[in-house]
């Protein structure tokens, strides 16, 4: 498989204080990666990073293609990132939050057409969802949100989706609708990328892993990395001891 997207040499620091430290790894199409690691070791700002969200130093390459030529529009129709906690301000309908997915297809002042309509009630029905077309966002429960926003990452047409934290907030019983969401999609051959503090949701996906510690790429390889000794250092804890019970 080609490379999506290739890391090299990726530091990034807020003042004051160093996120990421030389991560270089490579996403090749069609694969799965969870990027696992304590909180505040980098694994959102990694994400944003990926998505040039952020302003880092060293280089990274879209296609091979380095990440700051790529327009903000042209990088929506590769990618579509679904964040921890949507940011929607206003009462939109979900529908709406659906059409946002839209955007980067059209010009200035260009209505959505019957076709994009159609594009976003069809991810909505996949989902079954189709019933919350006329919800407002912030009304919804937090499966709910997630299942509309991820309708938004399938109408946006990119074949690869990222996601900070996907089933955090949300009850056993949707953590595991949206785990076997998340596999079907990476079955179909989209390329997957989530951030998540459960070895065990990455083991059920059994993607790539790629461990941060302090900043810095601590493993990096198959789930068969998810072992004892390895999530007892990343988390600096005895998971021998808890691994039954959690």
């Amino acid at each position: 498989m080609s490379s999506l997207i290739s890391v090299r040499n990726l530091e990034f620091s807020y003042p004051k204080k160093e996120i990421l430290k030389g991560v270089s790894f490579e996403i090749k199409n069609g694969e799965s990666l969870s990027i696992l690691g304590e909180n505040g070791c980098g694994k959102s700002t990694l994400l944003k990073c990926m998505l040039n969200l952020l302003k880092f130093r060293g280089e990274i390459l879209l296609n091979g293609v380095n990440l700051h030529k790529i327009s903000r529009a042209n990088l929506a129709k590769k990618i579509a990132y679904i964040p921890q906690f949507p940011n929607v301000t206003f009462e939109y309908e979900a529908i709406d939050v659906v059409l946002m997915s839209r955007l980067a297809h059209k010009g200035f002042f260009e209505n959505y057409s019957k076709k994009d309509y159609e594009i976003c009630y069809v991810s909505m029905e996949r989902l079954g969802i189709s019933h919350l077309a006329n919800r407002v966002f912030k009304s919804l429960s937090g499966g709910e949100r997630q299942l509309v926003c991820i309708a938004r990452a399938l109408s946006s047409g990119a074949k690869a989706i990222f996601m900070d934290e996907p089933v955090s907030g949300l009850d056993f019983g949707n953590q595991i609708k949206l785990l076997n969401l998340i596999k079907e999609l990476s079955g179909e051959g989209y390329t997957i990328v989530i951030t998540t503090h459960h070895p065990r949701h990455a083991k059920f996906l059994n993607s790539t892993i790629l461990m941060l510690k302090n900043g810095v790429k601590f493993r990096h390889g198959s789930a068969e990395l998810l072992d004892t000794k390895n999530i007892s250092e990343l988390y600096e804890v005895d998971y021998e001891k808890y691994k039954e019970i959690l």
